[in-house]
């Protein structure tokens, strides 16, 4: 009793969203970083060894709707805390860290669909590196950042710093 709408200039905004069998209401939105829901279009093992723009790369393809399995020579501590900075993008969720030898049975638990690694050169050295390394595959190998823009990598970066 007593409230008024005022419908120009309100003090107060709510915003409903009506869907076909339930509605929701909210009062406020914030942007997010975009992109498709975890997990929409599948799993893949990145390979981390520590080097500079795996958390960007990892994130790119998380972004794209990717769930990331990280993949270690070995597991520790060190490698633990540098993925931790990928968690808030994983729905808070923690990784858990498969050694390359254990690749084989990560690919058959985890219906893994990709493998993925943060090569970024382009010399005839390092593509005729990955050619080797994705013959040794049997699966298609995703590089995110071979030809991503540099100044856009360079923002990119900024979030794990």
């Amino acid at each position: 009793p007593g409230l008024k709408v005022k419908l120009k200039g309100p003090e107060k905004e709510i915003l409903i969203e009506v869907r076909k069998d339930d509605f929701f209401i909210y009062s406020a939105e914030q942007k997010g970083l975009g992109g498709l829901p975890l997990g929409a279009e599948g799993n893949v093992a990145f390979f981390f060894q520590g080097k500079k723009g795996e958390l960007p790369a990892a994130f790119l393809l998380m972004h794209r709707g990717c769930n990331i399995f990280p993949v270690v020579k070995k597991k520790g501590n060190a490698m633990e805390k540098l993925l931790h900075m990928l968690v808030p993008f994983n729905d808070y969720r923690e990784f858990v860290l498969t050694e390359e030898k254990d690749l084989p049975q990560l690919i058959a638990e985890r219906n893994i669909q990709a493998i993925a690694t943060a090569d970024s050169k382009t010399d005839e050295k390092s593509l005729g590196n990955y050619g080797k390394f994705n013959a040794k595959r049997s699966l298609v190998v995703l590089r995110p950042l071979l030809l991503y823009p540099q100044e856009k990598r360079k923002e990119l970066e900024k979030l794990f710093r």
